[in-house]
């Protein structure tokens, strides 16, 4: 097992945050929007792309809006990312949000 941190700021199209790795599971522990613009609200939203399912996206955190320099908290049960499988993110507005937190990655 071994334990992770990620962090990527969110631009207004879908990017990848991690890509879960080849022959392991990857558990997402932990997930946090933080509005780094500091003043104006934004909204983000989460998903991950399904391997297994011709990258199907599968929303985790859908239009969460996140006042200036406050953050929220999206991820309360662990998420499954199977070998491929993608994170991605894409807000309001460019620069205003990132996404934060902590992941567990075991041999499959």
């Amino acid at each position: 097992m071994a334990r992770n941190t990620f962090y990527a700021d969110a631009g207004t199209t879908f990017e990848d945050v991690l890509t879960a790795a080849a022959a392991a599971d990857t558990l997402i522990m932990g997930a946090t929007l933080v509005n780094i613009d500091g003043t104006t609200a934004a909204t983000a939203t989460v998903r991950y792309t399904d391997s297994s399912d011709s990258d199907t996206p599968k929303e985790i955190a859908v239009n969460v809006s996140v006042a200036g320099g406050d953050n929220a908290d999206i991820v309360s049960k662990p998420v499954l990312l199977k070998a491929g499988d993608k994170l991605q993110i894409s807000a309001s507005a460019a620069s205003d949000i990132a996404i934060s937190g902590w992941t567990e990655t075991f041999d499959a």
